[in-house]
């Protein structure tokens, strides 16, 4: 740009009112706001009811920076007082909470490294002498890429996380705490997990299609083992650019499902060209599920969601529209009827 000087700035709200209208007259609040030199939240002091005392409050957040690695937004101590913020405390009673963390495993307020919050304290008690008393509510760990692989709360119960591979994508985890281990398979293509092992053995497994999208799913009560072509629930997806909306069709299992039939419930989510919830399409639950209800969604010109005079937006009607057959009860490889348009 040349000799051209340019200023940034930033911009925040300074203070806000709130107004609610009651049978005799309003009741109104306000909160004033103080920014740092930095355009970061440092203090909100909560005047409550501008008519009244005893509602007060005030907010004041203070911040570990390391300016020389550009560390800006680490907050290092949240305190909260049942008081104006030009008022001190003088008791326990005046406290609220009051919260501060460590960053990067050092002690406390020394300026963060990497930015990791290692341990976090809370008041346990207060005095007017020295202040807060600490309990030490949370300690993590991490490892090389800043991942918490260490975590203890405030009894000291740990849960561990092991990735593995250790280094490169990351194909499974498993979390192990108190009440035992939960395993993960993850696909790295696209980071999804794909089969799940509570700590009670139960598995829940999905898979993926071409574009990482979730195709079919098998709940820990529904075995892939048992079913391999009929999952809990299945969906399909169909994107285009011309000719008609995008849909996505979800298929679940039913209560009239047996060990050797599966009946499932069909329902339709159609979509515009921007990808936005048009409209929901799902079985009556009257007369035998003979019938779809509908629910709209429409946008206005600046794209947020409106309403028009012959319908209400998301307002679910069965009207003006012929019945459907009920929903199909073959598995993902029958062909369900396409969404109605």
């Amino acid at each position: 740009m040349g000799a051209t000087t340019v200023t940034a700035r930033h911009q925040g709200n300074r203070a806000t009112w709130n107004g609610t209208a009651l049978t005799a007259g309003w009741q109104v609040t306000r909160s004033d706001m103080t920014l740092d030199s930095y355009g970061m939240l440092s203090q909100v002091d909560d005047q409550g009811d501008v008519m009244v005392t005893g509602d007060e409050a005030c907010t004041k957040t203070t911040y570990n920076r390391n300016t020389a690695i550009n560390l800006l937004t680490m907050k290092s101590r949240v305190e909260t007082y049942a008081l104006r913020c030009a008022t001190a405390p003088a008791g326990v009673a005046d406290v609220i909470s009051d919260t501060r963390i460590s960053f990067d495993t050092q002690a406390y307020g020394v300026a963060p490294t990497w930015g990791d919050p290692t341990r976090v304290e809370v008041a346990r008690d207060w005095t007017a002498g020295s202040g807060s008393d600490w309990l030490t509510q949370a300690t993590s760990v991490y490892d090389a890429y800043g991942r918490v692989i260490d975590e203890a709360d405030v009894r000291g119960n740990h849960t561990t996380t092991t990735y593995t591979p250790a280094t490169g994508p990351v194909t499974s985890t498993a979390v192990t705490g108190p009440l035992g281990t939960t395993t993960t398979t993850i696909e790295p293509s696209w980071g999804r997990d794909t089969i799940t092992v509570d700590p009670n053995g139960k598995r829940t497994e999905s898979t993926l299609d071409a574009l990482g999208r979730t195709s079919q799913v098998w709940l820990a009560n529904h075995l892939r083992t048992s079913f391999p072509t009929s999952p809990s629930r299945y969906y399909a997806y169909l994107i285009r650019n011309s000719g008609g909306v995008n849909a996505v069709t979800s298929a679940e299992l039913n209560a009239a499902s047996t060990p050797t039939s599966s009946v499932y419930t069909t329902t339709y989510g159609l979509f515009d060209g921007l990808l936005r919830p048009r409209q929901t399409q799902s079985s009556s639950v009257a007369n035998g599920q003979v019938g779809t209800v509908f629910a709209d969604t429409k946008y206005d010109s600046r794209g947020q969601q409106s309403c028009s005079p012959a319908r209400r937006c998301s307002a679910s009607r069965t009207g003006n529209r012929r019945p459907r057959p009920a929903p199909p009860t073959t598995g993902p490889g029958g062909s369900p009827p396409p969404p109605s348009s």
